[in-house]
């Protein structure tokens, strides 16, 4: 029974992880994007909460949460900077974004060390925390949820560095947002 509501958490923990994953790959809005990207985080929280029992499986967990809620926080807020044609970032999508390094490139730079840091490039905050619960999975013998966990990372980091290189590598355009 006890193996049946591991594999069980297993299941649920991945599923986040794809949903997340998927879903913000086709995704345009930055917002939407970054809805799909916590539910792919959560998925990571749930791997930590399924490896073995320990006080370090609870520290991982608070790391990860701490980190992920700071580089949330941080990366609304650079969005706040943003200002649209009609004064409202409802709408606001990756492509609003384009040539921003070349109007803002301090907003750029800091908007893509977040990007940078929430796909778990390192030596970012980002990447240690991804790193310790794929350290708490491999010392609960869960190597290949590791493995897939790790899969799903590198599919997450497609859609992060997408955002950077509209920023740092496609030209102004009409749809181009002011940055405050």
């Amino acid at each position: 029974n006890l193996y049946k509501m591991k594999s069980n958490r297993i299941i649920i923990a991945i599923t986040s992880l794809v949903i997340g994953a998927f879903g913000a790959i086709k995704q345009a809005n930055i917002k939407r994007l970054f809805a799909y990207s916590s539910i792919a985080h959560v998925g990571f929280i749930l791997l930590a909460a399924i490896a073995d029992a320990s006080f370090e499986r609870f520290s991982v967990i608070i790391f990860y949460l701490l980190i992920y809620s700071i580089l949330s926080l941080a990366g609304f807020l650079m969005l706040s900077l943003t200002i649209s044609k009609d004064n409202s970032d409802r709408f606001l999508t990756i492509n609003n974004l384009a040539g921003a390094s070349k109007r803002s490139p301090l907003f750029a730079f800091n908007f893509a060390v977040i990007m940078f840091s929430t796909a778990g490039i390192p030596p970012l905050a980002g990447f240690f925390s991804k790193l310790l619960v794929i350290n708490q999975l491999i010392k609960s013998n869960l190597i290949i949820v590791a493995v897939v966990s790790i899969l799903f990372t590198l599919v997450s980091a497609y859609y992060y560095l997408r955002i950077i290189k509209t920023m740092y590598f496609d030209d102004l355009t009409k749809e181009t947002v002011e940055i405050k």
